[in-house]
Protein backbone atom coordinates (compact mmCIF):
# COMPACT_ATOMS: atom_id res chain seq x y z
CA UNK A 1 0.00 0.00 0.00
CA UNK A 2 1.47 3.65 -0.96
CA UNK A 3 2.05 5.78 1.65
CA UNK A 4 -1.10 8.68 -0.34
CA UNK A 5 -3.37 4.91 0.28
CA UNK A 6 -2.02 4.92 4.21
CA UNK A 7 -3.00 8.05 4.67
CA UNK A 8 -6.76 8.17 3.42
CA UNK A 9 -7.34 4.61 5.06
CA UNK A 10 -6.51 6.15 8.42
CA UNK A 11 -8.57 9.56 7.86
CA UNK A 12 -11.59 7.19 6.35
CA UNK A 13 -11.35 5.06 9.50
CA UNK A 14 -11.52 8.44 11.56
CA UNK A 15 -14.30 10.15 10.06
CA UNK A 16 -16.62 6.95 9.80
CA UNK A 17 -15.75 6.29 13.44
CA UNK A 18 -16.39 9.68 14.97
CA UNK A 19 -18.44 11.75 12.28
CA UNK A 20 -20.68 8.39 11.25
CA UNK A 21 -23.38 8.55 14.40
CA UNK A 22 -22.70 12.37 15.35
CA UNK A 23 -26.63 12.86 14.55
CA UNK A 24 -28.08 10.35 16.91
CA UNK A 25 -25.51 11.37 19.65
CA UNK A 26 -26.93 15.08 19.70
CA UNK A 27 -29.92 13.27 21.83
CA UNK A 28 -27.71 10.77 23.82
CA UNK A 29 -25.00 9.89 25.75
CA UNK A 30 -22.22 9.34 23.39
CA UNK A 31 -20.77 6.70 25.65
CA UNK A 32 -23.38 4.32 24.76
CA UNK A 33 -22.11 4.04 20.76
CA UNK A 34 -18.60 2.63 21.95
CA UNK A 35 -19.69 -0.42 20.57
CA UNK A 36 -21.01 0.63 17.18
CA UNK A 37 -18.30 3.15 17.11
CA UNK A 38 -15.54 0.02 17.35
CA UNK A 39 -17.78 -1.82 14.73
CA UNK A 40 -17.53 0.54 12.34
CA UNK A 41 -13.93 1.50 12.29
CA UNK A 42 -13.11 -2.25 12.56
CA UNK A 43 -14.92 -2.67 9.21
CA UNK A 44 -13.15 1.27 8.11
CA UNK A 45 -9.95 -0.18 8.69
CA UNK A 46 -10.18 -4.22 8.81
CA UNK A 47 -8.82 -4.58 11.85
CA UNK A 48 -10.04 -4.93 15.80
CA UNK A 49 -10.31 -1.20 17.10
CA UNK A 50 -10.70 -0.80 20.73
CA UNK A 51 -11.66 2.45 22.36
CA UNK A 52 -10.43 2.06 25.78
CA UNK A 53 -10.86 5.82 26.81
CA UNK A 54 -13.69 8.42 27.21
CA UNK A 55 -15.94 9.71 24.52
CA UNK A 56 -17.46 13.05 24.60
CA UNK A 57 -19.95 14.92 21.81
CA UNK A 58 -19.75 18.66 21.61
CA UNK A 59 -23.63 19.42 20.80
CA UNK A 60 -23.45 22.83 18.48
CA UNK A 61 -24.34 23.26 15.08
CA UNK A 62 -20.81 22.44 14.28
CA UNK A 63 -20.82 18.94 16.81
CA UNK A 64 -17.78 17.77 17.40
CA UNK A 65 -16.87 14.01 18.61
CA UNK A 66 -13.77 13.15 20.73
CA UNK A 67 -12.72 10.19 21.38
CA UNK A 68 -9.60 9.08 23.65
CA UNK A 69 -7.33 6.46 23.81
CA UNK A 70 -7.86 4.51 20.06
CA UNK A 71 -5.99 1.33 19.43
CA UNK A 72 -5.96 -0.87 16.15
CA UNK A 73 -4.98 -4.02 16.11
CA UNK A 74 -2.01 -5.31 13.83
CA UNK A 75 -1.93 -8.27 11.41
CA UNK A 76 -1.13 -11.72 12.72
CA UNK A 77 2.82 -12.08 13.18
CA UNK A 78 4.01 -8.77 13.37
CA UNK A 79 6.20 -7.81 15.85
CA UNK A 80 4.24 -4.84 17.83
CA UNK A 81 0.75 -5.89 19.17
CA UNK A 82 -1.30 -2.47 17.73
CA UNK A 83 -0.94 -1.34 14.13
CA UNK A 84 -1.49 2.26 15.60
CA UNK A 85 -2.90 3.57 18.83
CA UNK A 86 -4.41 7.56 18.83
CA UNK A 87 -4.50 9.49 22.73
CA UNK A 88 -7.43 11.56 21.01
CA UNK A 89 -9.13 11.79 17.49
CA UNK A 90 -11.82 15.15 17.28
CA UNK A 91 -14.11 15.08 14.40
CA UNK A 92 -16.60 18.33 13.66
CA UNK A 93 -19.17 17.93 11.13
CA UNK A 94 -21.81 20.27 10.00
CA UNK A 95 -25.09 19.16 11.34
CA UNK A 96 -27.82 20.54 8.76
CA UNK A 97 -25.85 18.57 5.86
CA UNK A 98 -25.07 16.01 8.03
CA UNK A 99 -29.36 15.87 8.92
CA UNK A 100 -30.04 15.47 5.15
CA UNK A 101 -27.46 12.43 4.53
CA UNK A 102 -24.47 14.41 3.44
CA UNK A 103 -20.89 14.05 5.39
CA UNK A 104 -19.54 17.52 5.32
CA UNK A 105 -16.10 17.38 7.79
CA UNK A 106 -15.28 20.69 9.18
CA UNK A 107 -11.81 19.47 10.61
CA UNK A 108 -10.49 16.54 12.01
CA UNK A 109 -7.76 16.47 15.20
CA UNK A 110 -5.16 13.86 15.80
CA UNK A 111 -3.55 14.01 18.99
CA UNK A 112 -0.82 11.70 20.48
CA UNK A 113 -1.10 9.28 16.86
CA UNK A 114 1.48 6.39 16.61
CA UNK A 115 1.80 4.14 14.14
CA UNK A 116 4.17 1.32 13.40
CA UNK A 117 4.57 -0.02 9.87
CA UNK A 118 6.54 -3.51 9.30
CA UNK A 119 7.84 -4.54 5.94
CA UNK A 120 8.23 -8.61 5.34
CA UNK A 121 9.97 -10.65 3.20
CA UNK A 122 8.76 -10.87 -0.52
CA UNK A 123 7.54 -7.00 -0.09
CA UNK A 124 5.03 -7.67 2.47
CA UNK A 125 3.80 -5.13 4.97
CA UNK A 126 1.21 -5.42 7.61
CA UNK A 127 -0.59 -1.98 6.40
CA UNK A 128 -4.73 -2.04 6.65
CA UNK A 129 -6.75 -3.97 4.09
CA UNK A 130 -9.25 -1.33 4.05
CA UNK A 131 -9.47 0.41 0.83
CA UNK A 132 -10.63 4.71 0.74
CA UNK A 133 -12.16 3.40 -2.75
CA UNK A 134 -11.86 5.03 -6.32
CA UNK A 135 -15.36 6.34 -7.49
CA UNK A 136 -17.41 4.44 -8.90
CA UNK A 137 -16.15 1.10 -6.70
CA UNK A 138 -18.99 0.69 -4.85
CA UNK A 139 -16.96 1.29 -1.59
CA UNK A 140 -16.43 3.94 1.04
CA UNK A 141 -15.28 6.77 -0.51
CA UNK A 142 -13.00 9.44 1.95
CA UNK A 143 -15.31 12.84 2.33
CA UNK A 144 -14.42 16.21 2.02
CA UNK A 145 -12.39 17.70 4.71
CA UNK A 146 -11.59 20.92 4.80
CA UNK A 147 -9.39 20.94 8.02
CA UNK A 148 -6.63 18.63 9.83
CA UNK A 149 -4.58 19.01 12.37
CA UNK A 150 -2.12 16.51 13.91
CA UNK A 151 0.07 16.96 16.82
CA UNK A 152 3.23 15.09 18.25
CA UNK A 153 2.60 11.97 15.96
CA UNK A 154 5.32 9.08 15.84
CA UNK A 155 5.33 6.51 12.38
CA UNK A 156 8.00 3.59 13.10
CA UNK A 157 8.97 1.79 10.14
CA UNK A 158 10.81 -2.05 10.89
CA UNK A 159 12.48 -3.58 7.99
CA UNK A 160 12.25 -6.94 6.53
CA UNK A 161 15.89 -7.14 8.50
CA UNK A 162 14.65 -6.27 12.19
CA UNK A 163 15.90 -2.59 11.71
CA UNK A 164 13.74 0.80 12.84
CA UNK A 165 13.20 4.11 11.60
CA UNK A 166 11.24 6.79 13.22
CA UNK A 167 9.89 10.11 11.93
CA UNK A 168 8.34 12.07 14.04
CA UNK A 169 5.42 14.88 13.11
CA UNK A 170 5.68 17.60 15.68
CA UNK A 171 3.12 19.54 14.16
CA UNK A 172 1.12 18.92 10.70
CA UNK A 173 -1.88 21.20 8.85
CA UNK A 174 -4.14 20.69 5.75
CA UNK A 175 -5.69 23.16 4.62
CA UNK A 176 -8.73 21.99 1.61
CA UNK A 177 -11.28 24.81 2.26
CA UNK A 178 -13.88 25.46 -1.02
CA UNK A 179 -12.91 27.81 -3.51
CA UNK A 180 -9.22 28.09 -2.35
CA UNK A 181 -6.00 26.47 -3.31
CA UNK A 182 -4.98 23.55 -0.46
CA UNK A 183 -1.76 23.55 1.59
CA UNK A 184 0.15 21.76 3.86
CA UNK A 185 2.55 22.32 6.15
CA UNK A 186 4.22 20.51 8.40
CA UNK A 187 7.51 20.36 11.36
CA UNK A 188 9.04 17.30 12.66
CA UNK A 189 12.19 14.61 12.30
CA UNK A 190 13.23 12.12 10.08
CA UNK A 191 15.54 9.66 11.55
CA UNK A 192 16.32 12.46 14.25
CA UNK A 193 17.19 15.19 11.32
CA UNK A 194 14.90 18.51 11.77
CA UNK A 195 12.62 18.62 8.68
CA UNK A 196 10.34 21.35 7.26
CA UNK A 197 7.45 20.51 4.28
CA UNK A 198 5.06 23.17 2.69
CA UNK A 199 2.84 22.11 0.23
CA UNK A 200 1.01 24.64 -1.70
CA UNK A 201 -1.56 23.97 -4.89
CA UNK A 202 -1.73 27.08 -7.25
CA UNK A 203 -5.63 26.64 -7.46
CA UNK A 204 -8.45 25.27 -5.88
CA UNK A 205 -8.56 21.40 -6.38
CA UNK A 206 -11.60 21.41 -7.93
CA UNK A 207 -10.51 23.84 -10.80
CA UNK A 208 -6.48 21.86 -10.70
CA UNK A 209 -5.14 20.24 -14.01
CA UNK A 210 -3.65 16.76 -14.16
CA UNK A 211 0.08 18.47 -14.56
CA UNK A 212 2.18 19.15 -11.61
CA UNK A 213 -0.71 21.46 -9.86
CA UNK A 214 1.21 21.68 -6.61
CA UNK A 215 4.07 24.19 -5.81
CA UNK A 216 6.44 22.40 -3.32
CA UNK A 217 9.19 23.49 -0.95
CA UNK A 218 11.23 20.73 1.30
CA UNK A 219 14.02 22.01 3.92
CA UNK A 220 16.28 20.62 6.36
CA UNK A 221 18.13 22.54 8.63
CA UNK A 222 20.20 20.84 10.96
CA UNK A 223 24.51 21.90 12.81
CA UNK A 224 25.96 20.06 9.29
CA UNK A 225 23.59 20.13 6.62
CA UNK A 226 21.44 22.77 4.77
CA UNK A 227 19.40 21.14 2.12
CA UNK A 228 16.55 22.85 -0.30
CA UNK A 229 14.23 21.12 -2.87
CA UNK A 230 12.13 23.41 -4.96
CA UNK A 231 9.46 22.97 -7.68
CA UNK A 232 6.41 21.02 -8.36
CA UNK A 233 4.88 17.94 -7.70
CA UNK A 234 1.49 16.33 -9.12
CA UNK A 235 0.11 14.77 -5.87
CA UNK A 236 1.50 15.34 -1.91
CA UNK A 237 2.91 12.56 -0.71
CA UNK A 238 3.37 10.70 -3.70
CA UNK A 239 6.32 11.21 -5.64
CA UNK A 240 5.48 9.45 -8.68
CA UNK A 241 5.37 13.06 -10.86
CA UNK A 242 7.45 16.21 -10.01
CA UNK A 243 10.06 18.77 -11.30
CA UNK A 244 12.63 19.77 -8.44
CA UNK A 245 15.59 22.01 -7.94
CA UNK A 246 18.02 20.77 -5.29
CA UNK A 247 20.46 22.65 -3.31
CA UNK A 248 22.30 20.87 -0.65
CA UNK A 249 25.46 22.25 1.22
CA UNK A 250 27.14 20.97 4.42
CA UNK A 251 30.32 20.41 6.07
CA UNK A 252 30.32 16.94 6.84
CA UNK A 253 28.04 14.25 5.51
CA UNK A 254 26.69 12.82 8.76
CA UNK A 255 23.06 13.82 8.14
CA UNK A 256 23.17 13.16 4.43
CA UNK A 257 24.72 9.27 5.44
CA UNK A 258 21.69 9.20 8.07
CA UNK A 259 18.98 10.02 5.77
CA UNK A 260 19.73 7.97 3.06
CA UNK A 261 21.52 5.19 4.64
CA UNK A 262 24.64 5.67 2.48
CA UNK A 263 28.64 5.29 3.77
CA UNK A 264 30.30 8.98 2.55
CA UNK A 265 33.22 8.16 4.37
CA UNK A 266 36.10 10.16 2.91
CA UNK A 267 34.71 13.39 1.77
CA UNK A 268 34.21 16.75 4.04
CA UNK A 269 32.60 20.00 3.13
CA UNK A 270 30.39 19.75 0.52
CA UNK A 271 27.91 21.73 -2.28
CA UNK A 272 25.77 20.37 -4.67
CA UNK A 273 22.88 21.50 -6.90
CA UNK A 274 20.46 20.50 -9.81
CA UNK A 275 17.28 19.13 -11.16
CA UNK A 276 15.49 16.17 -10.45
CA UNK A 277 12.09 15.04 -12.47
CA UNK A 278 10.20 12.11 -11.92
CA UNK A 279 7.88 10.73 -14.95
CA UNK A 280 6.06 7.49 -16.17
CA UNK A 281 8.28 5.40 -13.34
CA UNK A 282 11.90 7.16 -14.32
CA UNK A 283 13.62 9.53 -12.62
CA UNK A 284 16.39 12.29 -14.99
CA UNK A 285 18.64 14.43 -12.67
CA UNK A 286 20.55 17.16 -15.22
CA UNK A 287 22.46 20.27 -14.85
CA UNK A 288 24.72 18.30 -11.99
CA UNK A 289 27.16 20.77 -10.16
CA UNK A 290 29.08 20.09 -7.46
CA UNK A 291 32.27 20.51 -5.03
CA UNK A 292 33.54 17.97 -2.72
CA UNK A 293 36.37 18.25 -0.70
CA UNK A 294 37.98 15.63 1.49
CA UNK A 295 38.32 15.00 4.88
CA UNK A 296 41.68 16.55 4.81
CA UNK A 297 40.88 19.46 3.55
CA UNK A 298 42.61 18.82 0.60
CA UNK A 299 42.25 18.01 -3.40
CA UNK A 300 38.37 19.13 -4.44
CA UNK A 301 35.84 16.41 -6.82
CA UNK A 302 34.44 19.04 -8.94
CA UNK A 303 31.14 18.36 -11.18
CA UNK A 304 30.56 20.96 -13.79
CA UNK A 305 27.93 19.16 -15.17
CA UNK A 306 26.44 16.10 -14.68
CA UNK A 307 23.52 13.87 -16.00
CA UNK A 308 22.09 10.59 -14.39
CA UNK A 309 18.31 8.44 -15.48
CA UNK A 310 16.97 5.49 -14.26
CA UNK A 311 13.96 3.90 -12.42
CA UNK A 312 12.66 0.72 -11.07
CA UNK A 313 11.86 -0.74 -14.79
CA UNK A 314 15.02 1.71 -16.55
CA UNK A 315 18.77 0.76 -15.74
CA UNK A 316 20.72 3.60 -14.43
CA UNK A 317 22.85 5.85 -16.22
CA UNK A 318 25.12 8.71 -15.19
CA UNK A 319 27.77 10.61 -16.87
CA UNK A 320 29.80 13.34 -14.94
CA UNK A 321 32.63 15.74 -16.31
CA UNK A 322 34.62 17.78 -13.98
CA UNK A 323 37.92 17.81 -12.51
CA UNK A 324 39.58 16.21 -9.28
CA UNK A 325 42.07 18.54 -8.17
CA UNK A 326 43.59 20.02 -11.29
CA UNK A 327 42.97 16.59 -12.94
CA UNK A 328 40.77 16.81 -15.65
CA UNK A 329 37.42 14.06 -14.91
CA UNK A 330 34.98 12.19 -16.66
CA UNK A 331 33.03 8.99 -15.38
CA UNK A 332 30.56 7.18 -17.48
CA UNK A 333 28.55 4.21 -15.13
CA UNK A 334 25.67 1.79 -16.67
CA UNK A 335 23.48 -0.76 -14.81
CA UNK A 336 22.65 -3.04 -17.88
CA UNK A 337 19.44 -3.79 -15.95
CA UNK A 338 16.32 -1.93 -13.86
CA UNK A 339 16.97 -0.70 -10.42
CA UNK A 340 14.72 -3.27 -9.59
CA UNK A 341 16.87 -6.18 -10.51
CA UNK A 342 19.40 -5.04 -7.94
CA UNK A 343 17.33 -6.50 -5.22
CA UNK A 344 17.15 -9.95 -6.80
CA UNK A 345 19.14 -13.24 -6.34
CA UNK A 346 20.25 -13.14 -9.78
CA UNK A 347 23.45 -11.07 -11.18
CA UNK A 348 23.19 -7.17 -11.58
CA UNK A 349 25.85 -6.06 -14.68
CA UNK A 350 27.26 -3.36 -14.23
CA UNK A 351 30.26 -1.40 -16.80
CA UNK A 352 31.78 1.53 -16.42
CA UNK A 353 34.45 4.38 -17.36
CA UNK A 354 36.83 6.92 -15.84
CA UNK A 355 39.00 8.76 -17.21
CA UNK A 356 41.49 11.21 -15.77
CA UNK A 357 44.50 13.09 -16.68
CA UNK A 358 45.36 10.87 -19.79
CA UNK A 359 44.28 7.72 -17.82
CA UNK A 360 41.63 5.51 -18.68
CA UNK A 361 39.83 3.06 -16.39
CA UNK A 362 37.31 0.60 -17.73
CA UNK A 363 35.36 -1.74 -15.77
CA UNK A 364 33.23 -4.40 -16.45
CA UNK A 365 31.15 -7.13 -14.55
CA UNK A 366 28.31 -7.60 -11.85
CA UNK A 367 26.77 -6.99 -8.35
CA UNK A 368 25.33 -10.24 -6.64
CA UNK A 369 23.30 -10.68 -3.77
CA UNK A 370 21.90 -7.25 -3.76
CA UNK A 371 25.19 -5.43 -3.75
CA UNK A 372 26.82 -7.48 -0.78
CA UNK A 373 28.88 -9.19 -3.73
CA UNK A 374 30.52 -7.34 -6.39
CA UNK A 375 32.88 -8.74 -8.99
CA UNK A 376 34.41 -7.04 -11.81
CA UNK A 377 37.52 -6.95 -14.24
CA UNK A 378 39.00 -3.43 -14.81
CA UNK A 379 41.71 -2.82 -17.11
CA UNK A 380 43.82 0.52 -17.04
CA UNK A 381 46.00 2.08 -19.35
CA UNK A 382 47.50 5.62 -20.08
CA UNK A 383 50.35 7.41 -21.76
CA UNK A 384 52.55 8.84 -18.35
CA UNK A 385 52.47 6.61 -15.24
CA UNK A 386 54.77 9.27 -13.30
CA UNK A 387 52.77 12.33 -14.45
CA UNK A 388 49.89 10.92 -13.28
CA UNK A 389 51.10 9.49 -9.80
CA UNK A 390 52.89 13.10 -9.20
CA UNK A 391 49.32 14.31 -9.56
CA UNK A 392 47.36 11.71 -7.83
CA UNK A 393 50.16 12.47 -4.81
CA UNK A 394 51.91 10.08 -5.08
CA UNK A 395 55.23 11.18 -5.17
CA UNK A 396 58.25 11.21 -7.78
CA UNK A 397 58.04 7.76 -10.08
CA UNK A 398 59.76 7.53 -13.01
CA UNK A 399 57.75 5.86 -16.04
CA UNK A 400 55.77 6.26 -18.90
CA UNK A 401 53.15 4.35 -21.03
CA UNK A 402 51.65 1.44 -18.89
CA UNK A 403 48.98 -0.60 -19.28
CA UNK A 404 46.85 -3.26 -16.90
CA UNK A 405 44.30 -5.51 -16.02
CA UNK A 406 43.27 -7.41 -13.22
CA UNK A 407 39.81 -9.37 -11.60
CA UNK A 408 38.64 -7.45 -8.54
CA UNK A 409 36.41 -8.93 -6.02
CA UNK A 410 34.45 -6.79 -3.10
CA UNK A 411 33.05 -9.04 -0.36
CA UNK A 412 32.84 -9.26 3.68
CA UNK A 413 33.58 -5.59 3.42
CA UNK A 414 36.98 -5.62 1.33
CA UNK A 415 38.80 -5.90 -2.09
CA UNK A 416 40.67 -8.72 -3.70
CA UNK A 417 42.46 -8.60 -6.53
CA UNK A 418 44.04 -11.51 -8.62
CA UNK A 419 45.48 -12.26 -12.26
CA UNK A 420 47.06 -9.05 -12.45
CA UNK A 421 48.46 -8.81 -16.28
CA UNK A 422 50.28 -5.86 -17.78
CA UNK A 423 53.24 -4.07 -18.69
CA UNK A 424 55.02 -0.36 -17.89
CA UNK A 425 57.23 1.48 -20.08
CA UNK A 426 60.20 3.67 -18.59
CA UNK A 427 60.12 2.27 -15.15
CA UNK A 428 62.99 3.72 -13.70
CA UNK A 429 66.01 1.75 -15.54
CA UNK A 430 64.27 -0.29 -17.30
CA UNK A 431 62.74 -0.11 -20.61
CA UNK A 432 59.63 -2.53 -20.21
CA UNK A 433 58.50 -4.06 -17.18
CA UNK A 434 55.90 -6.80 -17.86
CA UNK A 435 52.96 -7.27 -14.78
Amino acid sequence: MGRSKLIAVLLLGAVLLAAGVAAALMFLDPAQFRGLLEARAAAAFGREVRIAGPIRLERSLTPRLVVGEIAIANSEGAADPHFATAEEVAVQVALLPLLRGDLQVLDVHFAGVKIFLESGPGGRDNTPPGDPGAAGSGEAALPSIERILIRDALLSHRSAEGGVTRYDIREARLWNLPGEPERIEAEGAAKGVPIRIRLAADIPAEAAGPHLPWSARLEVRCPDLSLDATGRVGRPFAWDRFDLRIAAKGDRPDTVEKLFDLDLGGIGAFEITGSLAAADGVYHAKELTANIQGTDGGRNLAVTDGTASGGPGTPLQVVLQGRFGDLPLSVALDSERPLAAFSAASAWPLKGRIRVSGAELELRGASFEAGSRVDLHANVQGEDLGALARLLGGGTVAAGRFRASAHALLEGGGWRFSDLEGEIEGLGPWRRVNL
